[in-house]
C-alpha cells in the first residue's frame, strides 16, 4: 500500500471512528417516579442514559421496553421536565430531571 492510499485510508478510518462515537453520545437524565410507575420499576428515582437529542417521548419507550406492563399506562402518563409539564416531543438536556406522573384514581368517594 502506498503512503498516499495508507494516509487517506487512516482518515478514512478515524472519520468512521468520529462518526460512530457521535452517534453513540449518550446524556444523563434524572427520573421521578411516582404511584403505579415508581411501583412497577421498583424505585422512586433513577438515572437513564439516552442518546443526545432524544425527547421525552424516548424517555418513555426506554421505560416501556424495560417494563412492558407500563404500556397500559402510556396515554395517561404526564410529563414534566424540570418542574414544567411538557409534550411527549419535548427534547431533553443533559442532567433534566423528568418527572413521570401515571394517572391518579380512586380518592374520597361520595361524601354524606
Amino acid at each position: 500500500m502506498s503512503f498516499l492510499a495508507a494516509t487517506l485510508r487512516a482518515a478514512e478510518l478515524r472519520r468512521e471512528s468520529e462518526s460512530a462515537t457521535l452517534e453513540t453520545e449518550t446524556m444523563k437524565i434524572k427520573v421521578l417516579l411516582f404511584g403505579q410507575l415508581r411501583e412497577v420499576v421498583g424505585a422512586s428515582e433513577e438515572e437513564v442514559d439516552l442518546s443526545e437529542g432524544a425527547c421525552s417521548a424516548d424517555l418513555l419507550a426506554h421505560y416501556q421496553q424495560r417494563f412492558p406492563q407500563i404500556e397500559r399506562l402510556c396515554p395517561s402518563i404526564a410529563m414534566a421536565v424540570n418542574q414544567e409539564y411538557v409534550a411527549s416531543s419535548a427534547p431533553l438536556q443533559p442532567g433534566d430531571e423528568v418527572a413521570l406522573l401515571p394517572p391518579v384514581s380512586g380518592g374520597a368517594g361520595e361524601v354524606p
